[in-house]
């Protein structure tokens, strides 16, 4: 992470314009530098540039690699704000996006950084792993729930439809058993679409239609009364 507020992502949602998203990011994104004087780098819709339209590139070192690299570097200079981090605040990221990201972590039963280190390369894409995954990084934690030290794989999934959480844990789950460790539990970070759980509810309880195939919006109640509501 580069910052306090590490970033804000604007989606679109029922009758809202990705256009009116975008509009609304960059007035957040001046807004926030005027008020607060932190530097802000734009993604997404926003991007000024092509390597900054995912978030990879601007959190490349986190903050203490980008402290540095901004000083030096005119390519990872923020899009508002003086080549330099806020002393207490860093920087923030601030984009709009078409689709909803899934940030989804793996915890592992072991302390060894390393096989975190190892099993996230495997699901990269360039190393040969999903195509839609953009970020992921290996990090010791404390679990909450049982208090032992751990690691965990951190995962940003930028479409999580076409890359399910399901596969994306089950590979996770495959590899770290060649190492003789175990997954304690799977976290996801922040909000996520309902669709995305319901996909992998479909996969593990190998979900069919009586009368046909399974059909997430006639068969999902809640599906039913949003279009009352609206």
């Amino acid at each position: 992470r580069i910052g306090a507020v590490d970033t804000i992502e604007i989606y679109p949602a029922k009758d809202i314009t990705i256009e009116e998203c975008k509009e609304f990011a960059e007035d957040r994104g001046q807004e926030l530098h005027k008020r607060y004087d932190v530097p802000i780098y734009f993604t997404g819709k926003n991007a000024r540039r092509p390597e900054n339209e995912g978030l990879t590139f601007i959190r490349k070192g986190n903050y203490e690699g980008l402290k540095e690299a901004v000083l030096v570097d005119p390519e990872r200079a923020p899009d508002i704000g003086p080549a330099k981090l806020h002393p207490t605040a860093g920087a923030t990221i601030v984009g709009a996006l078409d689709e909803h990201d899934a940030y989804f972590n793996v915890v592992l039963d072991t302390t060894d950084l390393s096989i975190a280190k190892k099993l996230a390369s495997y699901v990269r894409g360039k190393h040969g792993g999903f195509t839609n995954i953009q970020g992921v990084i290996g990090l010791p934690q404390t679990h909450r729930r049982t208090g032992k030290a751990c690691v965990e794989v951190s995962c940003e999934i930028t479409n999580p439809l076409k890359t399910p959480l399901h596969r994306v844990y089950n590979l996770l789950k495959a590899e770290a058993a060649r190492y003789g460790v175990n997954v304690i539990a799977g976290q996801i970070c922040g909000t996520i679409e309902a669709e995305v759980l319901v996909q992998t509810a479909e996969w593990y309880l190998q979900l069919e239609g009586i009368n046909g195939p399974w059909d997430y919006k006639n068969q999902i109640l809640e599906n039913h009364l949003l279009e009352l509501e609206s």
